[in-house]
């Protein structure tokens, strides 16, 4: 049933088969979430709920009709059809990291792209500002649902404004129900082994029904209730279709206005185009492809030196798009200002090219790690930011336009790294340049945390020629098996808690287990092994 329409909108059968159909897809809904959620031991039951979601907004036939400026919905809905699978994708893809290796950032992932397919589904395009109000009104949008709309009743003489159906609509399927519960009875009594056969599976189904029940708090009917509510405003969002914040008004050509600031936009734009240069200049010949000498400030250049320069990008896509906005765009000279705006973007983009070159040397110097992969993904962002001020100056563009481009953008970014193995790459990376000879990314192995993806590049260093290396490392394999065989061994086992990682991990520790057999049956050689290491790696952080 579409909330947008009236009833009275639509055919009195269709009506009643919508009804149904919302039904059963919110039941399952509500049971998934139990299940699968509320249930669950680890992140396979929510890795299971995620995959399962692009099919649980199948029920829900059409789209209601957004709320806003008419000219931004038409041209949100070219990206309508691309939306839809960018999300269905992204939500495919949490499931898959949440069932190799899960964590609750990767949770929150999957639960801001259902979120964003909930608006997809409804016919709004899934703008950051727009997906995050979704998460907050869902609720009160689930309620309102429920609290206008009927399910399906039973023995109804006709169909009224709530959605009963009629009794004729209702024997069509109880009959053939009952007919067929009735007959198949007889047939089983006229059975012995059947008896015994129906007998013994309805005692499991009992059996089953039985333990499940008994496990039942205080807190899981409440939990189930408010599982029903949401999936309800998910289905049927109302002020979740509504858009946040201003549109921008179509731009048309007008009559040539001198601005009062072409002067001076022009001028400083001259003046940041000469300034960018020399530093370029400076920056690339001090630390471009250098050796660089012993005691050299790695930090300050790569964390202060590195923040510093991504401010200064930061600060030239707001400068831009203050310059290039309201009487400016009808100036008659803004062609040799848009000149002089390539001029200092390209210059720009080789600052953030220096960005990335002192994070690189960093990298290169002892190592990568998730800091780090933050701060590749956070220029990364700046990046594009940018690259969108130049498309709305381009394409004439509005505020809100570059408002909603850029928080989305910025979210997408996030959900990214979320997504992203970054234990796994960069012990990966670190155990290369170790095996390699190069010495100090073992700091890093040492006293950088990891989860269970990280440790598995680490089983190539079980025969490296470094003996503190070698046996740091094993002590630390040690550690980590007995903490997995810890994690599974102290409740039962259930299906909800695999982790494809854990699981290769294990596998290949049991393939070298006799390398740190001594570590694994003397915890005090283990803790003086690891201590040894980390002391030893130490040296160069």
């Amino acid at each position: 049933m579409n909330d947008s329409q009236s009833d009275g909108e639509q055919p009195t059968k269709y009506r009643a088969q919508m009804s149904r159909f919302v039904a059963v897809g919110l039941l399952l809904w509500t049971i998934l979430a139990d299940w699968l959620i509320y249930r669950t031991h680890g992140y396979a039951g929510p890795a299971v709920f995620s995959a399962l979601m692009p099919l649980f907004f199948l029920c829900k036939r059409g789209g209601g009709s957004p709320q806003g400026d008419a000219a931004a919905i038409v041209s949100d809905r070219r990206w309508m059809g691309t939306a839809k699978w960018v999300c269905a994708i992204l939500l495919i893809a949490t499931s898959i990291r949440l069932a190799f290796n899960g964590n609750l950032f990767v949770v929150w992932s999957a639960m801001l792209m259902t979120f964003a397919l909930a608006l997809v589904a409804s016919g709004v395009f899934p703008w950051a500002l727009e997906t995050i109000a979704m998460s907050v009104r869902c609720f009160l949008d689930g309620l309102a649902w429920i609290y206008r709309h009927r399910l399906p009743t039973l023995g109804r003489s006709r169909i009224n404004d709530a959605g009963g159906v009629p009794m004729s609509t209702t024997l069509t399927w109880l009959m053939p129900v009952l007919a067929s519960v009735v007959f198949g009875g007889i047939f089983v009594l006229a059975n012995p082994n059947l008896i015994d056969l129906v007998s013994n599976q309805w005692n499991r189904l009992a059996t089953w029904t039985w333990q499940w029940a008994s496990r039942l708090d205080a807190i899981e009917i409440p939990f189930c209730v408010f599982a029903l509510i949401v999936g309800a405003g998910l289905l049927f969002p109302h002020l979740g279709r509504k858009r946040i914040g201003g549109t921008d008004p179509e731009f048309r050509s007008q009559p040539s206005v001198h601005s009062l600031l072409y002067a001076a936009s022009r001028n400083t734009l001259v003046c940041l185009v000469v300034l960018f240069t020399v530093y370029l200049v400076f920056e690339f010949k001090t630390l471009w492809k250098h050796e660089f000498p012993t005691g050299f400030y790695y930090a300050g250049y790569a964390h202060q030196g590195a923040a510093w320069l991504t401010a200064a990008l930061a600060l030239a896509t707001g400068l831009l798009s203050l310059i290039f906005r309201g009487s400016m765009l009808h100036d008659p000279r803004l062609g040799r200002l848009k000149w002089l705006a390539w001029c200092w973007s390209a210059t720009n983009f080789l600052l953030a090219v220096a960005v990335f070159n002192r994070l690189a040397i960093y990298v290169g110097y002892n190592g990568l790690t998730a800091m780090r992969l933050v701060g590749f993904f956070g220029i990364s962002v700046v990046v594009i930011g940018f690259v969108l001020v130049l498309v709305k100056i381009a394409w004439h563009k509005g505020f809100w336009w570059l408002m909603r481009t850029q928080l989305t953008a910025l979210l997408m970014c996030v959900i990214a790294f979320t997504l992203f193995p970054v234990d796994w790459v960069t012990h990966r990376y670190n155990v290369f340049q170790v095996n390699q000879g190069y010495l100090p990314p073992a700091v890093m192995i040492a006293v950088k945390p990891s989860d269970d993806s990280g440790y598995l590049p680490m089983i190539e260093v079980v025969d490296h020629p470094d003996d503190i290396i070698r046996e740091g490392v094993r002590a630390m394999l040690a550690h980590r098996q007995l903490s997995i065989e810890e994690r599974t061994g102290a409740s039962p086992w259930h299906w909800t808690r695999y982790q494809a990682a854990t699981a290769m991990l294990y596998r290949r520790m049991a393939q070298h287990e006799s390398s740190w057999q001594i570590y694994r049956d003397n915890p005090d050689a283990r803790v003086e092994a690891i201590n040894r290491f980390e002391s030893y790696a130490m040296q160069w952080y």
